[in-house]
């Protein structure tokens, strides 16, 4: 069962860029006044989510190798580049909605 978190560094990677588009939704609902806790749910069921993608990309990594197929990487790689594609289209929109500073 170790190959299920084998490149873990690739789960990090993913795991860092939801939390960073979790904050700057905070961020926004707290600007603007309307923060409450009913992302959290949303935030769990995403994590959820791409935790279950990713260990597909591992067990697809394993099974190849054990069948002597030798994919290198190209599996988990797909997955986490798409997931990574996802929250950064998120977290530009959400950078581009922040209300603008006056002076």
């Amino acid at each position: 069962m170790n190959f299920l978190f084998e490149n873990f560094e690739i789960f990090l990677i993913v795991y860092v860029a939801v939390l960073l588009d979790t904050v700057l939704g905070v961020v926004q609902a707290r600007i603007a006044g309307q923060f409450n806790w009913a992302f959290l749910p949303e935030f769990l069921n995403t994590m959820i989510k791409y935790t279950i993608y990713l260990l597909f990309g591992n067990v697809v990594e394993h099974f190849a190798a054990v069948t002597g197929m030798k994919i290198d990487g190209m599996g988990l790689y797909f997955i986490a580049l798409v997931l990574i594609t996802v929250e950064a289209a998120s977290i530009k929109e959400s950078i581009q909605t922040l209300p603008k500073k006056t002076k």
